[in-house]
Order: C-alpha cells, then structure tokens, then sequence
C-alpha cells in the first residue's frame, strides 16, 4: 500500500526519495528511429541483373527521424546514418509488380541488400540480404529484417534492389502497405 511522503523507515525513504531522483533524471528525448517511405514506383530496370538505387524515389522529409538520420540526396546519395553507436534493427519492405512477362522455365527473382558504409562493392558491403521469386499473376512483396546488430555512429546504412530481369518495377505502394526502411536504435552494446 502506498504510504505518504515522508513515512516509513529511513532507508525506504532514502530508496523513495533515490527511484523520484532516477525519474526525474531520465531525458524525454526519443530513441533514434528513422522510418521512410517510397514515394515514386521504381522502373530503372532498362538490363538484365542489375542493382538499381532509387536515390530520389524516396520521401525528401522521413516519416519519422528523431535524430536526423535521414540524408536524401546528398552528392548523389541518399542513406541513413547512424547517430551513435549501438544496436539497431532494420527491417525494409519492398512491393514489387508482377512482371510484364513471365517465363516459367526461368522465373524472375528480386532482391533488397542493405550495405555498409558505401555502394562501391555490394557483395562485400551487404550487411543484410533476402531474395524473393517472382509469382507471375501477382505483385510480391517481402521484408528483409536484420535484428540486434552492433554499428558505430556515423555509420551509413544505403539500400540496394535487384532483379533477374528487366523490365520489374518496384512499387511505393502495393496491397495496402509501403515500400519502406525502417531503423531502430534497440540500445548500447
């Protein structure tokens, strides 16, 4: 039962009076998180196997960034970067249409890599990756998550699609839901 202030023995005061001191010390700032969305379909595919970067395809102003993280178009570019060091989870949605034509013998397969710190060598900058086949009677989507990994700041996260074929356009939208980055800052080491 609660007891007023000021009651009980010394020690349990002391302990009141240390947990009211711990909750007025907790900054209300949010964690770091950084939602963004597509806001443009994606139909860059003009060959055969080919990463595709939709630097401008995504929102200019994030859905949410409580830090900052979001930096779109800078020099080319656009990535999340991380504000301090940690653990994060990341997790990208992608929407893709059914493709134009389909082939069952050799059925089309897209892909979503996240990479670290720069998109000059995606096989060996890919933190994370997760692949999907194509269905040829309707749209495909999928979530690449990568949960609990550590990261320094200042580290830049850049997301990569792929397909087999050209010809695929990957959607803002498709079946209610977005194309979308999501990063979470989940806490210290």
């Amino acid at each position: 039962m609660p007891q007023p202030p000021g009651t009980g023995t010394l020690g349990e005061q002391f302990r009141q009076l240390g947990r009211r001191v711990d909750e007025l010390a907790r900054t209300t700032s949010s964690p770091p998180l950084c939602v963004v969305r597509l806001v443009t379909d994606v139909t860059a595919w003009d060959s055969d196997s080919k990463d595709v970067v939709p630097v401008t395809s995504w929102q200019a102003v994030p859905e949410r960034d409580e830090r900052g993280m979001w930096h779109f178009n800078e020099g080319g570019d656009t990535f999340v970067q991380l504000p301090c060091a940690g653990r994060y989870a990341i997790t990208v949605a992608s929407k893709w249409a059914k493709p134009s034509s389909f082939n069952p013998d050799v059925p089309n397969c897209v892909s979503t890599s996240v990479l670290l710190n720069s998109r000059t060598d995606p096989a060996t900058n890919a933190i994370a990756e997760a692949t999907a086949y194509m269905l040829p009677f309707t749209s495909t989507c999928y979530d690449l998550h990568s949960e609990d990994r550590v990261f320094a700041a200042g580290d830049q996260l850049r997301v990569n699609f792929w397909s087999r074929f050209a010809g695929v356009r990957l959607l803002a939208r498709s079946l209610g839901a977005s194309t979308q980055i999501v990063v979470r800052y989940l806490g210290p080491r």
